[in-house]
């Protein structure tokens, strides 16, 4: 995982002579992204984000969000008390969501490490509000950055404001009139306490995997090897 954003503006096309149904778009900067959007946006076009290795979109043009890096604050005092000596992580929307789980529970970041099993991309794990074994990617969000289509102009949802419900958010259901999402994500915050024991685990399940009561906490790299070798 990045731990800088890249800077140098770099855009990757398909080949000469393809389809403009099949149009594809690489964005590996959050300018990229929104560049390739914005235009997108302007000459009509219905434009799908995606990330990953994820299919194109036919009869669409595909901008693939490969946008990598993340930034850390570790003076959480000036932003709650109740975090002071954690962290508040910055990660673009194109970085794997499975890399910052690793990432998170390597450096003792509580909070994450439920939702190990989770796939694709940051971006897409918290427009998705993303969930598992009662855990959800609310649960340590502070704020997500997003490119608003319909006023072209960035905006930033605090988590309070973000619509976070079980399986969605604003940031997924509210849509263009192609149908589309008209927010794109292009970098979530997330604050985290540190330590090396997990957040109280939920699951009733999990909880028995891993010899504990839904309530207690766990060793973190016990709940993340537990959820992968459930999935």
């Amino acid at each position: 995982m990045s731990t800088h954003s890249p800077t140098a503006p770099h855009v990757r096309t398909p080949a000469a002579g393809a389809s403009p149904a099949t149009d594809e778009v690489v964005a590996t900067t959050q300018d990229e992204l929104v560049a390739a959007v914005r235009d997108g946006d302007a000459a009509g076009r219905r434009v799908v984000v995606v990330g990953g290795d994820e299919p194109g979109a036919p009869d669409a043009l595909t901008v693939r969000d490969a946008t990598a890096g993340m930034r850390l604050n570790t003076d959480q005092c000036s932003v709650d008390e109740a975090f002071c000596g954690g962290v508040l992580a910055t990660l673009a929307s194109g970085e794997s969501w499975a890399d910052l789980v690793a990432t998170a529970v390597a450096r003792e970041w509580v909070g994450l490490e439920c939702l190990a099993a989770v796939p694709g991309t940051v971006g897409e794990a918290v427009a998705a509000n993303a969930g598992a074994y009662g855990g959800c990617v609310a649960d340590t969000i502070a704020a997500v950055r997003t490119w608003d289509r319909q006023t072209a102009t960035h905006r930033r949802f605090a988590m309070a404001d973000a619509g976070f419900v079980d399986g969605g958010s604003t940031l997924s259901t509210t849509r263009m009139p192609d149908g589309t999402p008209r927010y794109v994500v292009l970098d979530a915050e997330f604050l985290l306490p540190q330590g090396d024991l997990s957040a109280p685990i939920r699951d009733q399940e999990l909880a028995a995997a891993l010899g504990v009561t839904v309530g207690q906490r766990a060793l973190m790299t016990a709940v993340r090897e537990a959820v992968l070798a459930r999935a």
